[in-house]
């Protein structure tokens, strides 16, 4: 259960004995914490202990709240977990724009990459989207991300679909799966001394996810496969609770990143990982997944 995902209504979330206790329409259960990555919360009149939120601080597991367009809009994280935190964020901070702009070319060519060849996959055309990546730009400064995007999304769901996280339906599924994604990341990073709020390419002054926000595009297309193969058999898929579980299977899905293959969860450690040693290293590049 590495996402616990809090869906129903009037929801009590307590500590007992070390154990995660969840109290709803009288019936009780209790899950170790340690086998929670991140708690995502739908539901309205959810209470939760003071108690608990310590120790979900103490083990470094953050509680995302959602609204009901499946969209994060706060996170309560630790800021406890690692001695470094003041020389990374210092780095963070201090990082030249000439290295963030070589970093963000980076992601952008390997988030396209990717969506190439997830639609190579599904045997769908590929071969503009390729030669788009061939000349994205330090900071991917002609925008080709945007103009992808506008070829991946008809292409993988049909012509009449548009990407808008404020849409039910598959927009819905791909915002849940972001938001399994995205905490594993923001759990990682601020494990790591590093400050989610502080991004390389991502500045909104409202996001607390910004870092991840960077990070995680490369990894979309996992999300976004996933969901393609619920869309092939529902072409009007609501969040369910089945479709949730599946998603949240792609924290197990293989990934390769750096010629090794590992669990995405892992890869996701890697990716953090290469980024402090550009930080802290002068290293120029990140190990980002690579979708075969």
């Amino acid at each position: 259960m590495p996402i616990l995902d809090i869906s129903s209504k009037k929801v009590d979330l307590h500590l007992k004995k070390g154990f995660l206790q969840l109290t709803c329409n009288d019936k009780q259960k209790e899950i170790p914490l340690h086998i929670i990555d991140a708690i995502v919360v739908f539901a309205y009149s959810c209470n939760y202990s003071q108690q608990l939120l310590q120790k979900l601080c103490d083990e470094n597991i953050p509680l995302i709240i959602c609204d009901k367009k499946s969209q994060p809009i706060g996170i309560f994280q630790s800021t406890k977990q690692n001695v470094l935190r003041k020389q990374r964020v210092e780095n963070q901070l201090n990082l030249k724009q000439s290295k963030i702009n070589l970093l963000w070319q980076q992601i952008i060519k390997q988030k396209t990459y990717n969506q190439a060849q997830l639609l190579r996959l599904l045997d769908k055309e590929n071969s503009d989207i390729l030669n788009y990546n061939q000349h994205i730009k330090l900071n991917d400064s002609s925008n080709i991300e945007a103009l992808v995007a506008q070829l991946y999304w008809k292409r993988l769901f049909g012509r009449q679909f548009k990407r808008d996280p404020d849409i039910s339906g598959i927009n819905s599924l791909l915002n849940y799966g972001y938001i399994v994604v995205r905490s594993v990341f923001c759990r990682v990073i601020t494990a790591s001394g590093l400050v989610p709020e502080i991004g390389l390419h991502h500045k909104n002054l409202y996001n607390p996810f910004c870092l991840s926000d960077d990070l995680i595009e490369p990894y979309r297309p996992y999300v976004d496969k996933i969901v393609f193969e619920i869309y092939d058999f529902d072409k009007d898929p609501d969040l369910t609770p089945e479709y949730k579980k599946r998603i949240v299977g792609v924290l197990d899905k293989q990934v390769n990143i750096n010629n090794k293959n590992m669990h995405l969860q892992f890869a996701i450690q890697y990716t953090v990982e290469s980024l402090i040693s550009v930080y802290e290293n002068n290293q120029n590049n990140l190990f980002l997944p690579n979708l075969l």
